[in-house]
């Protein structure tokens, strides 16, 4: 799946329209903003970004099965970004395209079996069945990423993963905006430029620093691992800390975090995936959460503990 731009619209997207949006078209464009719609259906985040009387419209929406649909020319100016700021750049609606993912983002932990959306709707962990019976969730919360948020808080959330189809799609389009709009250079989360502090989108299970590789590239490097298998928090799985290491924010982060994991403390895997270290090599790494916090490492600085071990 490849597509092409002509005269600022995606040949293969669904084309919707809306009149919510700025005057006059983007300047260079820079960007690309990824965001979450914080929504549960497709035709309800349309209806969101095109036709609501909410401020918020968008050039580009990706619905979970992967379809893409364009609500206005590529360069037009959406009011996707808010009050923001990414270096010398502010007001990135003016500079930035945006990408609406359809994804509901965060759940809290209820501690009871069930998890409560942004909106009240309070579903079952094991079979994402909402308790007032209106809908389902298209996978089981319990098999969602368990991470904490600066933004949202400390507590570990579960947020929605990403499809494999969804996730091809926003590769696609963002190599075909780049091709089309030499002047992109960013990729960034809606969080890190909201002047605000407090949008989380897209969030800790989106591949971001896959995006941005694709932006510098511009290239889809099919030789690098992409997927990520998520564990469902409630597994029993235990890892045991060889040595201590640091942890990295990303798989492909170069620089660790502050967070330091401690030999011989257990800890809990939350995703797994492959990477290429910087020999070539092709190594495990593990996004895990314990004592110390949260993120990955290489495989070869845990091991899976069996019930009996004690060590």
């Amino acid at each position: 799946m490849t597509f092409t731009i002509k005269n600022h619209w995606v040949q293969e997207a669904t084309a919707l329209s809306t009149k919510k949006k700025g005057p006059g078209t983007l300047k260079g464009p820079y960007g690309i903003v990824y965001h979450f719609t914080s929504g549960w259906t497709t035709q309800g985040d349309i209806a969101t970004l095109t036709t609501s009387d909410r401020q918020a419209s968008v050039q580009f929406i990706v619905s979970r099965d992967g379809k893409l649909y364009q609500c206005m020319p590529a360069n037009s100016r959406a009011w996707h970004a808010g009050p923001s700021r990414y270096k010398d750049l502010i007001g990135c609606n003016n500079y930035f395209i945006g990408i609406e993912i359809c994804n509901i983002g965060y759940v809290q932990d209820l501690h009871n079996g069930y998890v409560k959306d942004e909106y009240g709707n309070v579903i079952s962990m094991r079979t994402g069945e909402f308790q007032s019976g209106t809908r389902k969730t298209t996978t089981p919360p319990s098999t969602w990423l368990k991470a904490s948020s600066a933004v949202v808080g400390k507590e570990l959330y579960y947020w929605e993963p990403y499809p494999a189809a969804q996730l091809e799609t926003v590769e696609q389009l963002t190599l075909a905006l780049c091709a089309a709009y030499p002047t992109i250079k960013y990729g960034v989360s809606h969080e890190e430029i909201d002047t605000r502090g407090w949008k989380s989108d897209p969030g800790p299970a989106f591949p971001l620093a896959r995006m941005r590789k694709i932006i510098d590239s511009r290239k889809i490097d099919k030789a690098e691992p992409t997927g990520i298998t998520y564990f469902p928090a409630a597994t029993l799985k235990r890892l045991m800390v060889l040595k201590n290491c640091p942890a990295h924010t990303a798989p492909d982060a170069l620089e660790p975090t502050p967070v330091m994991f401690i030999k011989g403390s257990v800890v809990f895997p939350a995703a797994k995936t492959k990477r290429l270290d910087g020999a070539g090599n092709m190594r495990d790494m593990w996004l895990i959460y314990g004592d110390s916090g949260e993120g990955w490492v290489f495989g070869d600085n845990v091991k899976e503990m069996t019930d009996d071990a004690s060590t």
